[in-house]
């Protein structure tokens, strides 16, 4: 096995009302659109979820209660785990809350030269770090950086551990585009609405 996937949706919605992976996009929940887009570019796929829930027909992870609060990267590092356990070589992370990311992503991030480090989808010269792969040869240092030394911003866990900045220059202009409050997820309708191109959207 080469790739696993794994959609964060671990997280606290502290600017919308509800979790993020509930909520629906073109007539489908979160995350049932982002399974969509990102198991055909997977072995195989997870879900980081809130305790106490589940996603039905896939492997489901949750952080340690102790880690809560703390941001994604708790998700990842429990998705590394997990990837190192069923024998993958790397991880592919995508947010549940970024429904446009690209088709071809993983097979974009994949060719990059990474060694053990992360690779990670640059649009316009700005990171999208949770857009990323993550070879399980890195879980020592990331787990060394996130229990011993506490990082908890994406970007410093990324720099620390070497990172590889993929450029991304997809047909459509919102492949990372990030739904954060209500209005967001307006928009992301009238994307949905108004895109031409079916094979993006």
């Amino acid at each position: 096995m080469n790739t696993a996937g794994l959609i964060l949706a671990g997280g606290q919605s502290s600017r919308i009302e509800g979790h993020k992976f509930q909520m629906h996009l073109g007539g489908l929940p979160l995350v049932d659109r982002t399974v969509q887009r990102l198991s055909p570019q997977v072995d195989c796929m997870a879900v980081n979820l809130p305790q106490g829930f589940v996603r039905q027909n896939y492997t489901t992870l949750y952080e340690p209660e102790t880690d809560g609060g703390v941001g994604p990267l708790a998700g990842v590092l429990v998705g590394l785990n997990w990837a190192k356990s069923i024998g993958a070589k790397a991880l592919v992370t995508v947010p549940v809350d970024v429904p446009f990311f690209p088709t071809d992503m993983v097979r974009s991030l994949s060719q990059a030269d990474i060694g053990a480090g992360p690779a990670c989808a640059v649009q316009d010269g700005r990171r999208h770090g949770l857009c990323a792969l993550w070879s399980v040869k890195c879980l020592p240092a990331f787990t060394k950086a996130f229990t011993d030394q506490e990082v908890r911003t994406v970007n410093r866990m990324l720099d620390q551990l070497g990172v590889t900045e993929v450029p991304f220059k997809p047909e459509s202009p919102w492949p990372f585009f990030n739904i954060n409050t209500a209005g967001d997820l307006e928009k992301a309708e009238q994307i949905l609405k108004e895109s031409m191109n079916d094979e993006y959207i």
